[in-house]
């Protein structure tokens, strides 16, 4: 496998932050995670003469929500200055995130709405998802679209105000001094054992997917079915009459040059042409890696 992407302000990996918004939509009753996260941060920043812009925005309804992260997308694509996100409220596995007024922000529309800030960036957002099962965003990636962000972290359960809460003021302490995500959720982990994760970059992402679509359809018994099917639709939709032999051939054909457009959507290489070199990875990387999975699984 390639080299783990941690350094957090090596540009040709997940890239430089300059600026950090904390978007906390919670109830009067609940614990103000976000704004007690952003007022240590700037506490640790100054102490550390680390100069960084640091937001709060405290939206109530799913359109002031929206607003806020309209506002970010304007704010990154004027200053080019790349963002930590970090979202503070409640969340449920199916229904996205629910905010202060009870409504919820399906996560199919919440994608929608980090893919556009992620593009601003030029794909280096690092995203913070401060709410449970927040890990569950992850499900409506898809390798054809835009990336929502470079990296996330996110609960995978119910978590705690407290639990959450101490683990972040961990890791943020740890990533402005060591400037190195692993080490960052190393000291998460440590100072909030019970925090449930899912730590994921873009890259991670698309390989390991990408690896899983061979092992189950690009290859074997996924492979032949696969063929048996699309050589049925061509006889029934077409009146084409090809073997599943011919068919699974093409498809094989085709499997390179499918990865290569699939990776310069995703990482949006397509419009920002630096991107190949950030996120190098070849079909034959991938395919490997799938060889491997099988293996493994035997």
């Amino acid at each position: 496998m390639a080299e783990r992407l941690q350094l957090f302000h090596n540009p040709g990996e997940l890239g430089k932050i300059g600026q950090v918004w904390f978007v906390e939509s919670l109830t009067d009753d609940d614990t103000h995670t976000g704004r007690r996260l952003r007022e240590n941060l700037q506490d640790l920043l100054a102490a550390r003469s680390i100069k960084l812009r640091v937001v709060l925005r405290s939206p109530r309804t799913r359109a002031e929500f929206l607003a806020v992260l309209e506002e970010l997308r304007a704010s990154v694509a004027a200053t080019g200055l790349n963002p930590i996100l970090d979202i503070e409220c409640h969340g449920d596995d199916d229904r996205g995130l629910q905010l202060a007024d009870s409504e919820f922000v399906p996560w199919e529309e919440l994608k929608a709405k980090l893919e556009a800030v992620n593009l601003a960036g030029r794909c280096h957002m690092i995203l913070v998802l401060g709410c449970c099962y927040g890990a569950y965003f992850g499900r409506v990636g898809r390798l054809y679209e835009r990336a929502a962000f470079n990296a996330y972290i996110a609960p995978t359960d119910s978590i705690a105000a407290g639990t959450l809460e101490n683990g972040l003021r961990a890791f943020y302490a740890e990533l402005f001094s060591s400037f190195d995500i692993t080490s960052a959720i190393d000291a998460m982990r440590a100072a909030a054992p019970d925090f449930g994760y899912v730590f994921l970059t873009a890259y991670g992402l698309f390989r390991t997917v990408f690896a899983e679509f061979i092992r189950d359809f690009g290859m074997g018994d996924g492979l032949r079915e696969r063929a048996i099917a699309m050589a049925r639709r061509l006889l029934e939709e077409r009146g084409q009459r090809v073997t599943p032999d011919a068919v699974a051939q093409v498809l094989k054909d085709g499997e390179p040059e499918a990865f290569e457009n699939f990776r310069r959507t995703y990482f949006s290489i397509d419009l920002f042409p630096e991107n190949d070199a950030r996120f190098t990875i070849s079909y034959v990387n991938v395919k490997a890696d799938a060889e491997r999975m099988t293996i493994g699984s035997r």
